[in-house]
């Protein structure tokens, strides 16, 4: 069994969070057909996992079929449940515009194990951070975008991150390599900014000296 619980970032907004029972939680897998490695240099995260949760029904998040053997989905809004040692809350929120609609077709999942509680944001749209669900609170372990478009910008992000104040943030979806020009970078995010770590690989370990800080944006290496 892990003696530590480890979150790993394994491209886009694709996570794998792994519990000291040895639970693995996987959040958006994205497939080869979206991002071939010519294309965004990104590998599909063929990873096995004991539970799969799919934030909306974008293949950049929804690659359910690359994930190896049996698993549980948690997709859509849904009460909180428990499966296996995590405990799970989905809610729906506002993702994109179409027409000049405003979509409504994203969840956003908070889920705790091991005594930490976490959130996964999905595409959370930009312009509507201000009506985030009042269910989103007391988080220690926030995975939120930051590449504007379709989900939060830098400075929704960064909004959200200062209402919330998580222990630690983890940014997704943006462009990582310099081939998603519609994707803003996280170096701009992150720039003049106080207390931001730049991990040296992909993972990070949910230490005591981690959860001791206060809205620390951990920003790991893609491997």
């Amino acid at each position: 069994m892990p003696e530590k619980t480890t979150l790993r970032w394994l491209g886009n907004s694709c996570f794998l969070v792994t519990s000291t029972r040895g639970t693995r939680v996987l959040i958006d897998p994205f497939s080869r057909r979206w991002a071939l490695e010519e294309r965004y240099g990104l590998k599909e995260p063929r990873i096995e996992a004991d539970i799969v949760m799919v934030t909306h029904e974008d293949s950049d998040h929804n690659a359910l079929d690359i994930v190896p053997g049996s698993f549980f989905v948690v997709r859509g809004n849904l009460p909180q449940q428990e499966i296996f040692d995590v405990k799970v809350r989905a809610m729906s929120t506002f993702h994109g515009v179409v027409d000049g609609t405003i979509v409504k077709d994203n969840t956003v999942f908070v889920f705790e194990l091991d005594g930490m509680s976490f959130c996964h944001m999905g595409d959370f749209f930009a312009y509507k951070h201000r009506s985030q669900p009042s269910e989103i609170k007391g988080i220690d372990i926030l995975m939120i975008p930051i590449g504007g478009r379709f989900s939060l910008d830098w400075h929704g992000a960064w909004e959200v991150i200062e209402s919330l104040s998580p222990k630690a943030a983890i940014p997704m979806h943006y462009d990582e390599f310099g081939r998603r020009g519609e994707l803003l970078s996280v170096d701009g995010f992150v720039m003049g900014r106080d207390h931001v770590v730049r991990l040296p690989g992909p993972s990070l370990d949910l230490t005591e000296e981690v959860l001791s800080g206060s809205k620390v944006i951990y920003v790991p290496t893609y491997e």
